[in-house]
């Protein structure tokens, strides 16, 4: 009778385990357009955004696959030189910060009190801002190591500035909490945080 017993609980398992292999979900395949549109869409999960005072900051992880698609979108380009600029861009972990006025059409001018103030912002997130920003990771604090502050002269409410990190072995596996320590809008230190969960089992660049 325990024989019996034993072999119905092992069929049992088997059967559970069959069927968790088969609702498995599959790794999703996209195209350029695709990827950009998934990586972009904030119910995914690699987009966090808090209001702060007259601002929005906004931070969005870049994967490899989506930097390759947003350079190969529209253009007729080889697998194979799609896979070499993937490995070039290895080793690091790449993010968009996005800095957005609620109330003016250019975030530099928000809340000036002198004009003067308005170059001083200018040469500030231009030059200086690179050593205000930190990457958390677990018990891991990682500086930023390639920052770029892309102006668009007052033509919209932001302002994007790429940054990149290196690359941790424990990438994905612990909560990503991005940290902007403002020392120039009078927002004071801005923390953003990314969900390891939601950074697993990404999308793959169809190629």
């Amino acid at each position: 009778m325990l024989v019996k017993k034993n072999k119905i609980s092992f069929v049992n398992m088997f059967l559970v385990l069959l069927l968790w292999a088969g609702c498995k979900k599959k790794q999703e395949m996209l195209d350029a357009g695709g990827y950009k549109q998934w990586v972009e869409k904030t119910a995914n999960g690699l987009v966090s955004a808090k209001e702060v005072g007259d601002f929005e900051f906004a931070v969005m992880y870049k994967p490899i696959d989506y930097i390759v698609s947003m350079e190969t979108a529209g253009k007729n380009i080889a697998a194979d030189s799609i896979r070499k600029r993937m490995n070039e861009l290895k080793g690091f972990q790449y993010y968009t910060l996005r800095i957005k006025s609620l109330k003016d059409n250019e975030f530099l001018r928000t809340g000036l009190h002198a004009d003067n103030e308005y170059y001083e912002r200018l040469e500030y997130f231009v030059s200086n801002a690179q050593s205000d920003i930190i990457l958390v990771e677990g018990t891991d604090t990682i500086p930023c190591g390639m920052y770029h502050f892309e102006r668009n002269y007052g033509i919209s409410p932001y302002n994007n500035i790429i940054l990149s990190f290196p690359e941790h072995d424990s990438l994905n596996a612990k909560d990503k909490i991005f940290i902007y320590d403002d020392k120039i809008l009078g927002t004071g230190k801005v923390a953003l945080r990314l969900s390891a969960d939601e950074l697993k089992e990404l999308p793959k660049l169809d190629i």
